[in-house]
Parts: structure tokens; sequence; C-alpha cells
């Protein structure tokens, strides 16, 4: 309305402060309104941002805890791959210490089995140097029995485990006088240890009787050596 049509300037100024003032109301109603929507948009945004700050809390715990796991799962792992690195060296000492013992076994076993062999092969000897003497004291008992029956042969051994031969009837002018042989075995061989009176070639008898194994002969010709010396 133009100023110059207004006629009562109360009324018309009543009228505009009534719409100024419902005006008012409305934007009160409008702020009141808004702040309402807003603080309740501002709340619903923190409780969801309180919600998510709780689940990231939650994921950082869970976080942590896989972490913490994951380290001492590592830990172990290490644990575990040393005392699997200490086992597994065990292992092969072991294996190698197995070995060793198997040669060292088997080499005895061998070192065994040789000794017997050469236990067999020194009984062998043993029975065939029991079975020499046994042949040599038969001859020596042949020999000795006829010297005895007939030429009056007398046998004594000594504490030197030596066998004296002692001959009589050898002297035609003095039978009751005595020649002495003495001799013994050793290592399955005569040996002729010294006679009364002295033969000279003692040794070189020694050695064809080894050789002939004639024990009869080798005393007949000690007996006739004997004789020639009183001759």
């Amino acid at each position: 309305m133009p100023v110059e049509a207004i006629q009562d300037y109360e009324a018309a100024f009543e009228s505009f402060d009534q719409k100024i003032s419902q005006n008012r109301q409305t934007l009160v109603k409008i702020y009141g309104d808004t702040l309402n929507q807003v603080t309740a948009a501002c709340q619903h945004e923190q409780n969801v941002i309180n919600k998510i700050a709780g689940e990231v809390t939650e994921l950082q715990k869970k976080i942590s805890s896989i972490r913490e796991d994951i380290e001492s799962i590592r830990t172990d792992k290490d644990r575990a791959g040393r005392e699997k690195q200490r086992l597994q060296h065990e292992h092969d000492e072991l294996n190698l210490l197995i070995s060793e013992k198997i040669h060292e076994k088997d080499k005895f076993r061998e070192m065994l089995n040789q000794q017997e062999q050469k236990l067999k092969e020194k009984e062998q000897l043993v029975e065939y140097d029991e079975r020499k003497n046994q042949e040599k004291l038969s001859n020596m008992e042949k020999g000795v029995l006829f010297y005895q029956t007939h030429l009056g042969l007398k046998i004594q051994r000594t504490r030197h485990d030596t066998l004296v031969f002692v001959f009589t009837q050898v002297n035609r002018l003095d039978p009751s006088k005595e020649y002495m042989l003495e001799l013994t075995l050793e290592n399955d061989k005569y040996c002729l240890v010294k006679s009364e009176p002295s033969i000279e070639n003692l040794k070189e008898l020694e050695e064809r009787l080894n050789k002939t194994n004639n024990f009869s002969g080798c005393i007949v010709h000690i007996r006739n050596l004997f004789q020639k010396m009183d001759e």
C-alpha cells in the first residue's frame, strides 16, 4: 500500500507488528525444528561415530592380539626351527655313531674270526706236534726197551727235565763202565745236550737224527762211537 494511501497509521502499524510477530514465531518454530533436526542428526552422527570408534577400538585390539599371536608363532617357529636343527644334529651324530659301531663290530668280528682261525691252526699244530712227540717217544721207548733188555741201558730223568741214557757193557774189559748221553725234546726236535765221554760231532748226529727220526739207529751209532773210544 503506498504511504500516501495509509489513513490510519496506528492500525497499519499494529497490523505490521502482528505480521512481524507471526513471522518471528514462524522463524522461532523453524529454528527450533531445524535445531532439533540438527541436534538429532548430530546425535545420530555422534552415535555412529562412537559406534565406529568402538568398532575401530575392537579392531585395533584384534589387530594387536593378532600381532601378538603372529610374534608368538614366529618365536615358536624360530624355537621349533632351532629345536629341529638340534634334533637333526643329534640324529646325524647318532647315525654316525651307529655306523662307526657297526664298522667296529664288523672289524672285531673279522678279528675274532681271524683269531679263531689262528687258534684252530695252532690246535692243529699242537695236535701234529703231539703226534710227532708220541711217535718220537714211541721210537725212544722201543730203542730203550731193546737196550735195556739186551745191553743193560738205564735211563734217568734230571731236574732240568732231560733224559740221561747210561750205557754199560760197552767196554769188554770193563763191562760195568758207564757211558752217558743226555738228551731232550725241544719244539718237536731232538736235542743231544752232551755226552760223557764227549763226542765231537754230537751236533751233526743231532741234525741227522731230526732228519731221519731214527732214534734206535742213533742210539746204536752212539754206542758204537763209545766202543771205538776204548779200542
